[in-house]
């Protein structure tokens, strides 16, 4: 069974790291605070179904802005002046086969 501890591992491997020459600020420290804000949250219970979320984003301080981490959407899916780097959706979609075979096998449980 995937775990949510299996697709973090993924987007912290896949996440970007911020650098002086990828920001273009000679100053930039070199902090990973992106991948470090990747992380899974308590299950919760909603509409009937269980969801176990993993986030990025928040809690942790970016050293350069003094801020927490609240670009993940915009690194996700790019803006204007930014082609999308996004870390969650492929790692949930590298696991695409293993979803398909857990729904399967609920299918021929409940049968």
């Amino acid at each position: 069974m995937l775990t949510q501890e299996q697709v973090v591992r993924r987007a912290k491997a896949d996440a970007p790291i911020g650098t002086p020459e990828s920001t273009g600020i000679p100053t930039y420290i070199i902090s990973e605070a992106y991948k470090r804000s990747i992380r899974r949250e308590s299950p919760t219970k909603t509409g009937g179904q269980f969801v176990a979320p993993v986030v990025a984003g928040g809690v942790i301080i970016n050293p350069n802005t003094g801020r927490p981490v609240d670009y993940s959407i915009p690194l996700e899916y790019g803006h204007s002046k930014q082609a999308p780097q996004g870390v969650m959706v492929p790692s949930l979609v590298a696991q695409k086969q293993f979803f398909i075979d857990e729904v399967v096998k609920g299918i021929r449980r409940v049968k």
